[in-house]
């Protein structure tokens, strides 16, 4: 099989899980569908021994009771982990934790930047974007190495980008992002950009 591992890479991984992390609230703007759609397809095709190591985990309100019924049409129950939201120091700790993020945007959400991507992007994991890909959280992470990009509504095309992202993982390659590039990104940067155009809003009314 193309995903099976190197003798070097098998020993490193050891039966270490590899697991596919998405934060925050699902809904029907924010379906999981193409993505568990995809996922059944990928696992069909995996090595038992490296199919017992995949897992698909979704943090935060899980009350779209939508997304259960798609783990089992799916067939993706002995995968799937459903865990409560967390506060944000400990859902940081639980990226840093992840071997891959993973971002949900339906279609019509072009303009739209999830405030989660930011955290993302600071873990040095790589990044499952399921996107609009001429969308504004497409082209912010596309800037930054380990960017796996997928339009939500092409299963092939998602499926290519979790086939690439494990291929990057069991061949054993670090990412690493520049801190310097990251640095815009902070709280602090963003702090002060945003107090920059208020002043700018504020000089401009006169007030």
């Amino acid at each position: 099989s193309e995903f099976e591992p190197s003798g070097a890479v098998r020993n490193q991984l050891g039966g270490e899980q590899v697991t596919f992390s998405y934060f925050g609230s699902l809904y029907s703007g924010r379906s999981p569908e193409s993505y568990l759609h995809a996922w059944s397809n990928v696992v069909s095709r995996l090595p038992e021994s490296l199919r017992n190591r995949i897992v698909i985990q979704f943090i935060g309100n899980s009350g779209y009771t939508e997304a259960g019924h798609l783990v089992t049409r799916f067939g993706l129950g002995e995968y799937v982990d459903f865990r409560p939201s967390m506060d944000k120091r400990a859902a940081f700790e639980a990226m840093k934790a992840s071997t891959v993020l993973v971002s949900l945007q339906g279609p019509e959400y072009v303009y739209a930047i999830s405030a989660k991507v930011y955290d993302y992007l600071m873990t040095q994991r790589p990044i499952l974007a399921i996107v609009p890909t001429d969308g504004c959280e497409a082209k912010l992470l596309l800037k930054f190495p380990g960017t796996f990009l997928a339009d939500p509504g092409n299963i092939g095309q998602i499926e290519e980008a979790i086939n690439n992202v494990l291929s990057m993982i069991w061949s054993g390659k670090s990412l690493i992002r520049d801190p310097d590039a990251l640095e815009p990104l902070t709280q602090r940067a963003l702090a002060h950009r945003f107090h920059s155009i208020f002043l700018q809003v504020k000089e401009k009314s006169g007030s």
